[in-house]
């Protein structure tokens, strides 16, 4: 049971990382198409 609290926590951080990584750069391209649409 250890191992899968374990398990479950460690996805968690990586799907939080990738997500943190991804929504960064999105807003940082959304950014510039908005800077670029004005």
């Amino acid at each position: 049971m250890a191992e899968y609290a374990i398990l479950v926590a460690f996805i968690a951080v990586i799907s939080i990382t990738i997500i943190t990584t991804f929504g960064g750069k999105i807003s940082t391209k959304f950014s510039e198409i908005s800077g670029a649409l004005k």
